[in-house]
Order: structure tokens, then C-alpha cells, then sequence
């Protein structure tokens, strides 16, 4: 019985691909040997220790054989390559990870190779940081495949702009003059009877006072340069240049509607008109408001003037601020705010939100109501495409220019009120 297991384990052993291989790579040194002989050439005593081969040997000898593939290599750069994914896939290598030893090492000798050499392939455990042992190329992304996604992938825009807050209404003019009025002496009042004709009693008179008011259209626009042959070769270009163009121009809208100067050629926005009042959070609220307090009090001051709110706006941060507000067991203040199918609203009042408010600021009015405020379109958004700016035409160049004609007039400030959220109030109420 011995005998019979020992002649099946020579025979395995001579079937073993692995050692056949070996046993070709050692032929073949043998046959190197031999040739360099004949041609007189000295040939080193110990070139059959090879340690490539004596490794190999040991390995295969330790029953650490590898897929067949492995030892099919015949020399060239592709059977090395398979040679390698070969002896990653092999039960010696994945035997070898799955034993999760720190620091352990174990060399593999892969016969084949270029012009005959084996490759001694390293797997190698986890180490402390040392310098590399083995060159590395640099960056290997040149040589691999890119995938191209067609178009462009634009950065966001608002959602909400403070045009679509006001009534938009089309004038011919180049400005828009009216009388706003600035004061009223009321001196209605019950009159006496008269009985002596000599004296008749009389009413009192009233006063009233207007003065002109003046909202200049202004233009704003912008333009941008762009090769021909870039027009030319890249599809949807202008499209999205001009999407791009009409987006920045409606910031800097926002922008002069909101916090124009007044001066130069800005516009007089809403918050630097001389008749909107601030209502300040810190200064004219009472301890223990919240920022929706101060929301309230602001229309409470328009209702007060004899104006009806029609809306709240803010940032979006200052509405995240106040709908997440709890009560002291942490119930929310304003549950209805958190579900998708109710509308946005405070204080029954629907509230816009855009990234046009900077944070802790807002404003509460009579929004698209054009008797107390509204914008006045002399021209809507226009694009122009030309190659006639400058030297343009000769050097290939193409100028897009986007520009709007419009002006914010504000006819009853009164029914506004900015909301300064600048910090939380610590007086108390008088």
C-alpha cells in the first residue's frame, strides 16, 4: 500500500503544471549553459542555484501550487499579465490573505516573463511606512479611457427672484414721476350751528402735502467674449452662455431692487427708500421674542399705518430658523410649516424665500400690490450676438451682451417694513 501512494504522488507530482514548468525554465537554463560552453564563453559555476528557481521549487514542493495559467506563460507581456491575474486568483495567494498576519511576507516565483526570466511576485502584509522599494509610475490617468458627459453642468441658481414678488407693469417712458404724499393734517371736526348771521361758525382746513417723486429707469447689462471656432464646435454653447448670462443678470436685479443706492446709476431700492421704516429685532422687540415675533410686529406696524400686508420674505436660513422653533417639551412652534402639502406662511401670511435676502434680514409688505409698489419694464431681458466690438472679426471672436431697462417704484412705502433679525431684543415691553 505504501508503494502504490508513493508512485500516485510521483505521478501527480509529474502532472503538477506547476513543476512542469519549473522543470522547462530549468531545461531551458541548462540549454543556456550548454550553448555558452560551445562558444568558449565562461559560464558561471552555480547558474543552475538560480533563486528564482529555487523558490519556485520550494513552493511547489510546499504545496503552493498556482492555476494553470500561471505557469503557461511563455514570455511574452500578455501571458505576463495573465501569468499575475493568475496568481492573484490562485488558493496559494488566497490562502495567504485570508490569514491576515501583520508584517507577513511570502515571494512567489512566476515562471515566464520577458525573454524567458521568471517574476518573482511579493505579497506582502500590512507595514510600518517606509520608503518605496519598488519604482512606481507617477499617474497612470493619461493612458486610461475618459468618458465625456455632453453639455455643461451649470453651478445653481435662485429659485425665487424679488421681481416675482411686485406686479411687473410696461411703460414707453424713460422715468416715472407722481406725487407721493407726505403729510396730512386732518381737521375734520363737528361744526356748531349757526344762529348769528353777523358770525357764522365755520369748519376748520385741512392740509395735505405731496411731493414729486422721480424713479429713473436705469439699464443693466453685461457682456461676454467667446471664440468662433469654439461657437462652431461645441453644441449648445450660446445656449448655455446665454442661460448663464440672463442668471447674472437677474442677481444683480435682485441686488438694485432690494439695496440700490439710489445714486449713480443704482436704482432706489426698497430697503434704502427714505420712507421704509426698519423694524429692528433687537431694538424695538421685547425680551423673549423670537424672529417670527418679529415678523408679526413688523405687520403689525403696517396694519397700525392704515396698509395691508400682503406677504413675508426672508432667506432661507432665517425660515429654517423659525420653523424648526420648539416650545419647552420640544413640540415645534409651527408644525403646519413642515408638511409638503401646506402652503409656507406666518402669522397668515404667505412667506417667499430667496438667497436675494442676506441672512437675518427680511421684509414684510403689500407685495404685488401695485398701488404701494411695482416695477416698471421699459425693455425685458435682450441678448445680442456680434463680431463687430473692437477687432473682433479679425481675431475670431464673438461678444454676447445681455441688458434689461427697468426701475422700482415705490408709491406707498408706508406699507413696507424691513426686518432687521440683528440680534435677540433684551428690553421689556412698555
Amino acid at each position: 500500500m505504501a508503494d502504490y501512494i508513493k508512485r500516485e504522488k510521483e505521478q501527480e507530482q509529474s502532472e503538477d503544471p506547476c513543476r512542469a514548468a519549473a522543470q522547462k525554465i530549468m531545461d531551458a537554463v541548462a540549454r543556456s549553459a550548454a550553448e555558452a560552453e560551445r562558444q568558449g564563453k565562461p559560464v558561471a559555476q552555480d547558474i543552475m542555484k538560480n533563486p528564482n528557481l529555487e523558490r519556485w521549487a520550494k513552493t511547489v514542493s510546499d504545496g503552493e501550487t498556482l492555476e494553470n495559467k500561471v505557469a503557461d506563460s511563455n514570455g511574452s507581456t500578455a501571458n505576463i499579465i495573465g501569468a499575475m491575474d493568475g496568481f492573484f486568483k490562485s488558493p496559494a495567494f488566497l490562502h495567504w490573505k485570508a490569514q491576515g498576519k501583520v508584517g507577513a511576507t511570502h515571494e512567489y516565483a512566476i515562471p515566464g516573463g520577458l525573454r524567458g526570466q521568471s517574476v518573482r511576485a511579493v505579497a506582502m502584509g500590512q507595514m510600518e511606512t517606509k520608503a518605496a522599494q519598488v519604482a512606481t509610475v507617477t499617474d497612470i490617468r493619461p493612458v486610461l479611457a475618459t468618458d465625456y458627459i455632453q453639455g455643461f453642468v451649470p453651478q445653481g441658481v435662485r429659485q425665487t427672484r424679488v421681481r416675482d414678488l411686485f406686479t411687473v407693469l410696461p411703460t414707453d417712458a424713460g422715468a416715472i414721476k407722481y406725487l407721493r404724499e407726505t403729510g396730512f393734517t386732518n381737521a375734520a371736526a363737528a361744526k356748531s350751528e349757526s344762529t348769528d348771521p353777523s358770525s357764522p361758525s365755520s369748519f376748520a382746513a385741512s392740509t395735505i402735502t405731496n411731493t414729486l417723486q422721480t424713479a429713473t429707469i436705469q439699464t443693466l447689462g453685461h457682456y461676454i467674449r467667446f471664440p468662433q471656432e469654439l461657437m462652431e464646435d461645441v453644441s449648445l454653447l450660446t445656449s448655455y452662455l446665454q442661460a448663464r448670462m440672463e442668471s447674472g443678470l437677474d442677481d444683480e436685479e435682485d441686488r438694485q431692487l432690494l439695496h440700490g443706492s439710489g445714486t449713480g446709476a443704482d436704482f432706489t431700492g426698497l430697503f434704502n427708500d427714505s420712507g421704509v421704516t426698519e423694524y429692528s429685532w433687537s431694538a424695538n422687540g421685547v425680551s423673549g421674542d423670537n424672529r417670527a415675533d418679529a415678523f408679526l410686529m413688523a405687520a403689525t406696524a403696517i396694519l397700525v399705518a392704515n396698509y395691508m400686508p400682503t406677504g413675508i420674505a426672508m432667506s432661507y436660513t432665517d425660515w429654517a430658523r423659525i420653523i424648526k422653533l420648539k416650545d419647552s417639551e420640544n413640540n415645534y412652534l409651527f408644525p403646519f410649516a413642515h408638511h409638503n402639502e401646506a402652503p409656507m406662511g406666518l402669522w397668515g401670511l404667505p412667506v417667499a424665500r430667496s438667497n436675494a435676502f442676506t441672512l437675518g434680514q427680511g421684509a414684510v409688505g403689500a407685495f404685488g400690490n401695485p398701488g404701494a409698489a411695482y416695477i416698471a419694464d421699459r425693455m425685458q431681458t435682450t441678448v445680442q450676438v456680434t463680431d463687430k466690438y473692437n477687432d473682433d472679426i479679425v481675431k475670431g471672436l464673438f461678444t454676447m451682451v445681455l441688458r434689461k431697462r427697468c426701475c422700482l417704484v415705490v408709491s406707498r412705502p408706508e406699507s413696507f417694513r424691513q426686518v432687521s433679525l440683528n440680534a435677540a431684543p433684551s428690553g421689556s415691553e412698555s
